[in-house]
């Protein structure tokens, strides 16, 4: 799967709430690694083979 973005040591309340956690490997470029972020409304979790993915409104994170 196609992802914008890591993210680590994430906290996941539910859909439909923000996730926090630290952003590594940005590829929009708006993120230094490591930096502690909290995203828009969590719209989806997703989960097969490739690993485990959070999709926002304009982001997939793969989760680590």
């Amino acid at each position: 799967m196609k992802y914008d973005a890591i993210l680590k040591d994430a906290i996941i309340m539910d859909v439909g709430l923000p996730v926090r956690g630290c952003v590594f490997a940005d590829s929009k470029g708006r993120f230094e690694d490591g930096e502690s972020v909290s995203t828009s409304r969590l719209l989806e979790i997703i989960c097969n083979d490739e690993g485990n993915f959070l999709r926002t409104k304009n982001t997939v994170y793969k989760v680590e």
